[in-house]
């Protein structure tokens, strides 16, 4: 798979290695981490399409999954043909938390800057 996300597809791996009950996992899952100078308060949806053969010329390289990350003003920061600035913006936002933070949490419900995932 030699699109340019290699990394992390290694890190799906080890992470897969490591939490061997991640299939069991249920959809619709969601977090909420705090936002950043470079990376705005804003929404980041990870979809799937459940129409598998529409990929307009082929040009999503995670078909059928699209990610697009909308900023709370509406704009888009990432489009779904951008996945690996969106991988790397995820990346950054998610290192070393292993725990739920509930402060985001609280934030978010007062809507103070936050990323919800």
């Amino acid at each position: 798979m030699d699109l340019g996300l290699n990394e992390f597809r290694l890190d799906l791996l080890e992470c897969i290695k490591n939490h061997p009950e991640l299939d069991k996992t249920p959809y619709g899952l969601h977090a909420v981490v705090p936002a950043l100078p470079d990376i705005p308060a804003g929404v980041i949806y990870i979809l799937k399409n459940r129409a598998d053969n529409i990929n307009l010329n082929n040009q999503n390289r995670l078909h059928p999954f699209y990610m697009v990350y909308v900023a709370n003003n509406g704009d888009i920061i990432c489009a779904h043909l951008s996945p690996k600035q969106l991988l790397d913006k995820i990346r950054l936002l998610c290192k070393s938390k292993r725990n739920p933070l509930q402060n985001c949490i609280d934030n978010s419900i007062k809507s103070q800057p936050t990323v919800v995932i």
